[in-house]
C-alpha cells in the first residue's frame, strides 16, 4: 500500500465512523422520546465522563433532576386528578341508598 492508499482509507474509516456515531446519536433521541430518556442521559453521561467534560456531566444530572421532578409532579397531579374525579362520581346502587336509610332510621 502506498501513502494515498492510506490516506483514503483513514477518510473511509472516519466516514464510517461519523456515520456510526450520527445513527447512535439519533437512536438516543429516539429513545428520548419514546420515553427513555434516563437510558439517553446515562449513555451521555459515560461518553462525558470517557472525554473528561464533567461540566456536561453537571449539566446532564441537572436535565435528569429536573425531569424526575416534573414527572413525579405529573404523577402526583394526574393521581388527585383521578380520585377525586372518582370520589365524586360515585353513585350507590339503591340498594345501598334504601340499606344506609333504613339502619339510620332504625337506630
Amino acid at each position: 500500500m502506498n501513502s494515498n492508499e492510506i490516506r483514503n482509507e483513514i477518510e473511509s474509516e472516519k466516514q464510517k465512523l461519523s456515520s456510526f456515531l450520527h445513527k447512535a446519536s439519533k437512536a438516543r433521541s429516539k429513545w428520548i422520546k419514546n420515553n427513555d430518556w434516563q437510558k439517553a442521559i446515562i449513555s451521555e453521561i459515560g461518553a462525558c465522563i470517557a472525554t473528561g467534560r464533567l461540566d456536561l456531566v453537571e449539566n446532564l444530572l441537572e436535565r435528569q433532576k429536573k425531569l424526575i421532578q416534573l414527572h413525579n409532579y405529573l404523577e402526583s397531579i394526574e393521581y388527585r386528578e383521578t380520585f377525586d374525579k372518582d370520589s365524586t362520581d360515585i353513585d350507590l346502587p339503591n340498594e345501598s341508598k334504601e340499606c344506609s336509610t333504613q339502619n339510620s332510621s332504625e337506630s
